[in-house]
């Protein structure tokens, strides 16, 4: 069962969701991620809502904070490289 100290994946890291991995990693979670725009992951790891920028292929959970025109797209790349089910809000 995933919790503290388990790892999480958040892919696209925009400055107004930050509070998600900065609220994970006041828990006790790993956070790594991802943006298309390096700059904005690097801006996320400086601002502390990252432990690491990368794939985090042994994430317990996985976060799409993405637009919708490719949430799809993302979603299945996330699901080929992992298993588990995926559930969408």
């Amino acid at each position: 069962m995933a919790g503290a100290g388990s790892p999480a994946h958040w892919w696209w890291a925009p400055a107004d969701r930050w509070f998600l991995g900065l609220a994970l990693r006041q828990r006790g979670w790993h956070v790594s991620g991802l943006d298309a725009d390096a700059g904005r992951a690097t801006a996320a790891l400086a601002a502390g809502a990252l432990d690491e920028i990368g794939e985090g292929l042994a994430a317990e959970v996985v976060f799409l904070a993405t637009p919708v025109a490719i949430a799809a797209e993302i979603g299945q790349a996330v699901l080929a490289d992992r298993r588990g089910l995926p559930t969408w809000s």
